[in-house]
């Protein structure tokens, strides 16, 4: 968390993945959905998703800084895939479009390198900045998630499935740790 007291913040400050800029509170028009409070997930989609960086309301406050990875938008189209026009959610930000990091807040600055990692696909970089988060904050669910999904996408599945039955012990709802431990165990099965 970014403190200023009453003082008017603008600052520029280095985090694991650039600069990025902080703002002065105000509202903008927020980058993800063009002000609409909405996106399509993909050209072909006609559904409109709510916006996760401006939770549905087409503003966002600047008294946090734009996310250095999506660039404040929530999302990226770079998956990877060949032909893909999905928006995917940006992982550094988790789709939010900024993030409020104090450089020196050990276990979400980690997370945050890790998430950065994990995007540019270096995820052996990922796995070690996630068990830092872990090592600092051993009850955050979402850091073993993305820890067991950087393990599965490196086929280490065993570690995987331990770090997706860790987040779900701490958060027994959470959704994607769900769906990630029966796609980890179905991979491992398929390995054998």
């Amino acid at each position: 968390m970014i403190r200023a007291g009453a003082a008017v913040l603008t600052a520029v400050l280095l985090t694991a993945g650039g600069i990025v800029t902080a703002y002065a509170q105000t509202q903008t028009t927020c980058k993800g959905c063009n002000g609409q409070g909405w996106y399509q997930c993909s050209l072909d989609c006609t559904a409109k998703h709510p916006c996760l960086a401006c939770e549905g309301s087409g503003q966002v406050s600047l008294k946090a800084q734009n996310c250095n990875v999506c660039g404040g938008k929530g999302w990226s189209t770079g998956c990877g895939t060949p032909g893909c026009t999905k928006k995917h959610r940006c992982n550094a930000c988790d789709g939010r479009g900024r993030t409020a990091i104090d450089p020196s807040a050990g276990a979400q600055a980690a997370f945050n390198r890790g998430n950065v990692a994990f995007d540019k696909k270096d995820f052996d970089e990922a796995i070690a900045e996630y068990t830092e988060s872990i090592e600092l904050e051993p009850n955050n669910a979402n850091a073993f998630n993305a820890r067991g999904a950087a393990y599965a996408i490196k086929r280490r599945y065993d570690e995987a499935i331990a770090d997706f039955k860790a987040a779900l012990k701490i958060d027994p709802n959470h959704a994607d740790a769900k769906k990630m431990l029966k796609f980890a165990e179905q991979d491992k099965a398929k390995a054998r």
